[in-house]
């Protein structure tokens, strides 16, 4: 009962996600080129997919943007296909297949934060929360989904209690243990802030 209460949420999600974009416009638009996506340092530990992702943070997008496609099109794992299609700006097909890979791997953690980042992408703070707090119950010291949950409460302007309790627990316990980063990997992905950055 409890996994076909998940399942069910996840096709919530699903169809909440869908209208969101709908709504937004932005279907269309997002599909076309590589995404600027929120890096989780260490939290994606493929190699395909992080030689898609250093592609992409050296400006090679054009290079970048085949290997995401290649991966979808490979038999990788479904969650690094969901990965994929988040890059490539496909949101509804990310999370498409990210519900399946939650579906698949009910107690994996790092599925649902990572389907969080996308949800917070896409302003849906609650839903992000949601699935941050869902890690939680599984792995209650995963630091990257303490840091979600309070992201989407400050950001959804959730109850500042929760938020203030996530982070005392962050600083308490030190956030998540990463690999050597090069200069590249700590510019920011937004093309935004990334012209912002380069002006500094």
């Amino acid at each position: 009962l409890h996994r076909e209460a998940r399942v069910r949420s996840s096709l919530l999600r699903r169809s909440s996600l869908r209208l969101a974009l709908v709504a937004a416009g932005v279907l269309t638009a997002l599909a076309a080129n590589v995404e600027a996506r929120e890096q989780l340092y260490g939290a994606l530990d493929n190699t395909d997919l992080l030689k898609c992702e250093d592609q992409y943070w050296h400006g090679q997008v054009q290079e970048a943007q085949s290997c995401y496609r290649g991966l979808i099109a490979s038999t990788s794992p479904v969650a690094i296909r969901a990965e994929a299609l988040w890059a490539l700006g496909d949101l509804q097909g990310a999370n498409t297949v990210f519900q399946q890979a939650v579906n698949a791997e009910p107690m994996n953690a790092m599925l649902r934060v990572r389907w969080g980042e996308l949800y917070m992408q896409t302003y849906q703070y609650s839903e992000a929360n949601t699935l941050f707090m869902e890690a939680l119950e599984i792995d209650p010291e995963n630091a990257w989904g303490k840091i979600g949950a309070a992201r989407s409460l400050s950001e959804g302007n959730g109850d500042p209690e929760r938020l203030n309790a996530l982070m005392g627990t962050v600083v308490e316990n030190g956030g998540p243990s990463v690999g050597p980063l090069d200069g590249d990997r700590l510019r920011p992905r937004s093309p935004m802030t990334a012209s912002a950055f380069s002006a500094t």
